[in-house]
């Protein structure tokens, strides 16, 4: 049995010994995505961008929302002394105010996150070309993103090289 054990981890010894050799030939590197997105301007420039063109929004949800909890507290508040007809009226009322805020956070919601993706696919994709281009002259075989990575050394990452060659060729 011994024997047999032996046998075999000799074997694989020598059939893996060909793609270790190989594999000590290429040369990968690691990205940080996060720290891409966290340090490069464009990203930044993406959020206030988006900040200025949906604060009016964000800012009427708040108003309809601020006059939703007031409607809602005048009917608690009142709902002994109003008439039935007056308190069906503000009950329906607030249940029209309700749908209204929902329906306006929803739009806003999607309009907001349509726009950021459209915003920030041009920016990924110049990140990618950036990464590409790295990639070749420097004689790089892969490079990996760092969420996928459990441990690398600093050496194989390319992050910083990446972030100053976008800000060399930003715009």
């Amino acid at each position: 049995m011994k024997k047999q054990i032996s046998a075999l981890l000799v074997a694989a010894t020598l059939c893996f010994s060909p793609l270790t050799m190989a594999a000590k030939d290429v040369k990968i590197g690691v990205l940080d995505v996060h720290k891409i997105m966290a340090s490069a301007e464009e990203p930044k420039a993406i959020e206030k961008q988006l900040q200025t063109e949906f604060n009016p929004k964000i800012e009427e949800v708040k108003a309809l929302d601020k006059k939703l909890t007031e409607d809602i507290q005048k009917l608690q508040r009142d709902k002994d002394v109003l008439s039935a007809a007056e308190k069906t009226k503000l009950e329906k009322k607030v249940q029209e105010q309700q749908q209204d805020l929902m329906k306006k956070q929803t739009q806003y919601s999607q309009e907001s996150n349509t726009k950021q993706q459209q915003l920030m696919q041009g920016f990924i994709n110049k990140v990618k070309k950036e990464v590409e281009t790295y990639a070749k002259k420097n004689g790089y075989d892969m490079v990996l993103l760092s969420d996928a990575v459990p441990y690398m050394s600093d050496n194989i990452d390319i992050t910083d090289q990446i972030l100053k060659n976008l800000e060399k060729t930003k715009g």
